[in-house]
């Protein structure tokens, strides 16, 4: 027995599955529901902060590479020093 589950978040879904070992035990495994609610909350806020850093990284890129580039033009300017564990 599998046990699907569907959360959406925004405009995005999400199939949360049970492994059977769990559906096989079910009966045993029930929580109340407000306990129930609390994890149900803890995975959706999870899955949101994955769908910001994701928003977040993919709207940096453009500024991520002119970081790159600017380090770049400046370590072949000789304006950077080669750093190793001692001399951190």
């Amino acid at each position: 027995i599998s046990i699907f589950k569907t959360l959406g978040i925004g405009e995005f879904k999400y199939r949360l599955l049970i492994s059977p070992n769990i559906g096989q035990n079910y009966a045993e495994l029930v929580l109340p529901a407000k306990e129930q609610d609390a994890i149900a909350a803890m995975i959706l806020e999870e899955l949101e902060d994955e769908n910001r850093w994701g928003q977040a990284f993919a709207s940096s890129q453009n500024a991520l590479a002119q970081l790159a580039s600017a380090t770049v033009a400046e370590h072949h300017s000789g304006q950077t020093l080669e750093l190793g564990p001692e001399t951190l």
